[in-house]
C-alpha cells in the first residue's frame, strides 16, 4: 500500500503546512538538491549539515520541479510555492528515518543486516551474490550505511517484487544503533567483526559490541552469523541468548559449524566442513552434514576468506529448508564465482610507474 503525501503528517510526527493540489504517492526521497531526476513523487528532505543546510535550497529545487517539501524551518513565505506541498517537523532526519521504517514494516519477507567493525560491503555483496540465483534481492547500495544511508537504502525495498533485503548498518557513536535497528527491523543478521573502527565513539570496546549487537535485539529476530574466534563476540552472543549460527576455524566451543582451511597452491583455499558437536541444532541436518563436505573459494587472502565463510555459513543454513537447499556443487559453483568488490582505499596503477590511492566510493 504505497504511501501518500497527506500521510507524513501523522507518521512522521509533522504538521501540514501546505497541501498541494494533488495527493501523490510518495516514490522518491530526495536529500541533494544538485541531483534531481524525475519529480513526480519525489520528496525533497531538507536536511541540516555542518557544512550545509537543505532548507537553503528550497527555491531551487522548486524551479527543477520539486513540490513537496519535510522541512524543520519553512520558508518565510509559502506564496512563492505555488502548487507545492509543505510538512514540518520537529527534526528532519529522524522524520526520514520514521518513512523508511514504515516502509520496511509493509515487507513480509526476510531481512538480513550486517553490521561489524570491517568487512560489511564486502559480505554484503557476496552474500547478494551466492542467493541472487534464488531471491530478488534489494541491497543497501554502495556503503550506505549511515543514519542517513539505511534510510535511503531501505526505501527501495519494493513488496510485491522483492524476495529478500541485505542491508549494511554502520555506526560510531552510542545510540546510533537503536535508530537503524527501528528502519531496517532485520529477521537475519551477520556480525563479521570487531576491530578499532569509532573506538573514540565508545567508553570501551565491550560498550561498543553491545551497540553493535542492539540491531539484532528485536522481536522476531531468527538468526545471527558470526564468528566464534573472536572470544569476546561469542561471550557477548551467547550472554544475551541470540538466536545464533557460529562458526570457527579454531574448534570454538559451542560453534556448529567448524572450518578446516589448506591453501590450494592455485591461488585458492579449501574448506573442509564439519558439524560441531551441537550440530545446528536440528536432528534433521545431522545426516547431510555429519560426513565432511569441502568447497574451494578462489581466494588465499585471509580477510577474502572470512568474508565468505560467513557467505558459505549462510549457504549451509538454508539446507535446513528444503524449499531453499542447494546441491553440494551447487554451492561450489557460486562460491567460486565470487567476484571482488571495488572498495574505498583502493590501488590503482597509474601512468609514469606511479599508483593511484582510490578512497572515494
Amino acid at each position: 500500500m504505497p504511501i501518500h503525501f497527506s500521510d507524513l503528517p501523522a507518521l512522521l510526527g509533522g504538521t501540514l503546512l501546505l497541501a498541494p493540489p494533488t495527493d501523490a504517492a510518495v516514490a522518491t526521497l530526495l536529500l541533494d538538491s544538485r541531483r534531481v531526476g524525475f519529480t513526480e513523487g519525489a520528496v525533497f528532505f531538507a536536511l541540516p549539515g555542518p557544512n550545509h543546510d537543505g532548507h537553503h535550497h528550497l527555491a531551487a529545487l522548486y524551479a527543477k520541479g520539486v513540490r513537496l517539501f519535510v522541512v524543520r524551518h519553512p520558508p518565510a513565505s509559502l506564496e512563492p510555492f505555488g502548487g507545492a506541498g509543505f510538512v514540518q517537523v520537529p527534526e528532519v532526519l529522524a522524520a526520514l528515518q520514521a518513512l523508511a521504517a514504515r516502509h520496511r514494516a509493509i515487507f513480509s519477507g526476510p531481512v538480513w543486516a550486517v553490521t561489524g567493525s570491517n568487512g560489511k560491503t564486502i559480505v554484503k555483496e557476496w552474500l547478494a551474490q551466492v542467493l541472487a540465483s534464488d531471491e530478488d534481492i534489494c541491497r543497501s547500495p554502495k556503503s550506505y550505511n549511515s543514519q542517513v544511508g539505511v534510510p535511503l537504502s531501505v526505501w527501495e525495498l519494493a513488496p510485491g517484487r522483492h524476495t529478500l533485503g541485505i542491508f549494511e548498518a554502520g555506526i560510531s557513536e552510542r545510540g546510533e544503533m537503536a535508530r537503524l535497528a527501528a528502519i531496517i527491523q532485520p529477521t537475519h543478521g551477520i556480525f563479521t567483526t570487531l576491530g578499532t573502527a569509532h573506538d573514540a565513539g565508545f567508553a570501551s570496546a565491550e560498550e561498543k559490541l553491545g551497540e553493535k549487537l542492539r540491531l539484532f535485539e528485536r522481536p522476531g529476530f531468527e538468526l545471527l552469523v558470526y564468528c566464534a574466534d573472536q572470544p569476546a563476540v561469542h561471550a557477548a552472543v551467547q550472554a544475551r541468548a541470540l538466536p545464533a549460527l557460529a562458526w570457527t576455524r579454531h574448534d570454538a566451543p559451542g560453534a556448529a559449524l567448524r572450518f578446516r582451511l589448506r591453501a590450494t597452491g592455485a591461488g585458492g583455499t579449501t574448506v573442509r566442513v564439519r558439524l560441531g558437536e551441537a550440530g545446528l541444532g536440528l536432528a534433521a541436518d545431522q545426516p547431510a552434514l555429519r560426513a565432511a563436505a569441502r568447497f574451494t573459494l578462489p581466494f588465499a587472502d585471509a580477510l577474502e576468506i572470512e568474508n565468505a565463510l560467513h557467505c558459505l555459513a549462510v549457504l549451509l543454513w538454508r539446507q535446513l529448508d528444503p524449499a531453499t537447499a542447494l546441491a553440494p556443487a551447487e554451492i561450489q559453483r557460486r562460491l567460486a564465482r565470487l567476484q571482488p568488490v571495488a572498495m574505498r582505499l583502493e590501488m590503482k596503477a597509474g601512468r609514469h610507474g606511479c599508483y593511484l590511492l582510490d578512497d572515494t566510493y
